[in-house]
C-alpha cells in the first residue's frame, strides 16, 4: 500500500478505537541531510542542496506534503519539525552543535529536547490563540537553538 493509504488506514484505526473526536496530531520529520545520491535523488525536484556536498533527501519533501495532504482531508492537527528546525539543511546547524548524530539524520537527547520544547510553545501558541483556521502553514523561522 502507498504510504497515504496506509497513513489514512492508521488514523480511521485510531478513530474507530478511540472515537472519531479525538485530536490527532501529525509530525513531519526533522530536517535531515545525506552525501548518497540513491538517498537524496539529485535529479528530483525535491532534492535540495546544502553545504559541503549534503543533500536533501528528496523523500522528506513528499513526506511533508502528503502527511499535510492527508491532515486537511482527515482534520487532523499538523506540524512539521523541519520547519521548526529552520527549514531545509539547518540539520548541518544543528549537528555542529550537537543536536543531531553524525549521520545528520537523527536527533540527539539534546536536539529532540530543543525539537520537544518548540512543539511545546506552538501547541501552547496555539492553544491561546483559539480555533485554527483552515488553513494555517507554519511560516516562522527559528533556527537552531544558540
Amino acid at each position: 500500500a502507498s504510504f497515504a493509504a496506509t497513513l489514512r488506514a492508521q488514523v480511521r484505526r485510531v478513530r474507530a478505537a478511540l472515537g472519531q473526536d479525538i485530536p490527532i496530531l501529525l509530525i513531519a520529520p526533522p530536517d535531515a541531510a545525506t552525501r548518497n545520491p540513491a538517498v537524496a535523488h539529485p535529479l528530483s525536484t525535491d532534492m535540495h542542496g546544502c553545504a559541503r556536498g549534503l543533500m536533501i533527501p528528496s523523500g522528506l519533501a513528499a513526506v511533508r506534503r502528503e502527511e499535510w495532504s492527508s491532515a486537511r482531508a482527515l482534520g487532523l492537527a499538523f506540524w512539521n519539525a523541519g520547519l521548526a528546525m529552520g527549514g531545509p539543511c539547518t540539520s548541518l546547524d544543528w549537528g555542529a552543535q550537537g543536536m543531531m548524530i553524525g549521520d545528520l539524520v537523527h536527533l540527539t537527547k539534546s536536539g529532540g529536547a530543543v525539537v520537544g520544547a518548540l512543539l511545546a510553545a506552538d501547541l501552547e501558541g496555539a492553544a491561546a490563540s483559539g480555533p485554527a483556521p483552515a488553513y494555517a502553514p507554519y511560516t516562522g523561522y527559528r533556527g537552531p537553538a544558540r
